[in-house]
């Protein structure tokens, strides 16, 4: 264990750079050796999340996500990522109920709302999807 509590943010502009370059794999074993140091760094685990979803790997994606929401509930992204991943799994209710909640915690975020449409949309109810957009955006 290190004796500080976060790495540096050099470090994770680094393991978002292996994102960005689509080296998703190296992100990932990056972001897991990082973990044992830091267990409680919550971008640490999103950062493990983005890298697994990517690589197709949802189960260990959710995990992360969860992790990250679990280290700070006030991170709107954690409860945004869970959701899409919930969402392509057919799991519309919990997907809807953490897209709100991320919803909640950042409302200008239209990617956010965006997706709650999106999820409104795939359950067929597009008078709910429609009340939604006229309560948020006008």
């Amino acid at each position: 264990m290190t004796s500080s509590t976060h790495p540096s943010k050099e470090v994770i502009q680094k393991l978002i750079q292996l994102i960005n370059k689509n080296l998703l794999t190296s992100a990932v074993d990056k972001a897991k050796a990082l973990i044992k140091d830091y267990p409680n760094t919550f971008i640490l685990w999103n950062i493990l999340g983005v890298a697994n979803n990517g690589l197709g790997q949802s189960l260990e994606a959710s995990k992360a996500f969860k992790r990250v929401i679990e280290l700070n509930p006030n991170f709107p992204e954690g409860f945004n990522n869970l959701a899409i991943i919930l969402k392509e799994e057919g799991k519309l209710e919990q997907a809807l109920e953490l897209s709100k909640k991320a919803v909640l915690l950042k409302p200008k975020s239209y990617i956010f709302h965006t997706n709650i449409g999106l999820i409104y949309q795939q359950q067929g109810f597009t008078i709910k999807l429609s009340s939604f957009i006229a309560s948020h955006f006008y």
